[in-house]
């Protein structure tokens, strides 16, 4: 899944971030951070279960994202993010920690927490209402 979101820069400006989630994103977080993704990402998917599953991210309240995604390390957010934007651009064999730390400090302190709905919801393969589609839809045939 594909998808730029809109998240806080560093200096309060807006910043267009690409994000691609695949098969291999969990591989590549644990080749470049040592950690267990899934381990990090189990209280999420528990509040996920317990959520309205059929609704979309755009339809979620603040109240409701908050409800859901709010027993979440931003920490690990901000990493799962990170690895998703290097495969969104290509860019993933100079992916590593000290690039990791650079990369942070164009963001603002809360970006990550402002937007983990959208980062998590695009790893779990929900469509984020920021994305852009690159082909646009085809009209329906009637059956």
């Amino acid at each position: 899944m594909y998808a730029v979101i809109e998240m806080s820069g560093a200096d309060d400006n807006k910043v267009s971030v690409e994000l691609l989630a695949n098969a291999a994103t969990v591989v590549r977080y644990k080749m470049i951070f040592h950690e267990d993704l899934q381990k990090v990402i189990t209280p999420i998917i528990a509040g996920l279960a317990d959520s309205a599953q059929d609704k979309s991210i755009d339809s979620y309240t603040d109240d409701e994202k908050l409800s859901v995604f709010g027993d979440f390390d931003s920490e690990a957010i901000s990493k799962l993010a990170y690895v998703m934007n290097k495969q969104a651009l290509g860019d993933t064999k100079s992916a590593n920690v000290l690039e990791y730390m650079d990369w942070l400090e164009g963001f603002s302190p809360i970006a990550f927490t402002e937007s983990a709905a959208d980062i998590i919801m695009l790893y779990f393969g929900q469509k984020v209402g920021t994305s852009n589609p690159k082909k646009s839809d085809a009209p329906q045939k009637e059956s």
